[in-house]
């Protein structure tokens, strides 16, 4: 498959994280983006007429989404079916949750720590233990999550 010369034009017009309406392409299917709302004391209303889409938000370059399956990260707040967007990584920090590869086998979703060489990929649910390798390969770093209410 290949961009008409269209579709990289379109893409090249998009900027920021938020499309106008006016623009046309790929991304016009985005949703809607209507403004903001308070969740402590009510604000006065105020309106914005353009688009959110995920390439707004993340960027185009190394970014990818996985469905989440099983329980071993709820006290992070990521549940089954949700939805991570995760960017493939220049680096990783201690603390970061991840994508990772280990025993070039089976690939998980945990919280990321180095030390001094030993990995531990750890769950944010108490019923699981940490995973401690050194074979491990980080896929990706989630840097956002979709979740349907």
């Amino acid at each position: 498959m290949e961009l008409t010369k269209k579709g990289i034009e379109t893409l090249d017009k998009i900027d920021g994280n938020v499309e106008q309406d006016d623009q046309s392409g790929p991304d016009e299917d985005g949703i809607p983006f209507a403004g903001s709302v308070a969740a402590g004391f009510p604000v006065d209303a105020a309106q914005f007429d353009g688009r959110l889409t995920l390439h707004g938000e993340f960027g185009r370059d190394n970014i990818f989404a996985l469905e989440v399956s099983g329980d071993s990260m709820i006290e992070d707040n990521i549940f089954p079916g949700d939805r991570v967007i995760c960017r493939r990584p220049e680096s990783v920090q201690n603390g970061d949750i991840v994508v990772a590869l280990v025993d070039d086998v089976e690939v998980t979703l945990k919280r990321f720590y180095n030390n001094r060489g030993k990995i531990c990929l750890q769950p944010a649910n108490k019923n699981y233990k940490p995973i401690f390798t050194d074979n491990c390969q980080v896929q990706g770093v989630v840097v956002g999550l979709i979740r349907n209410m």
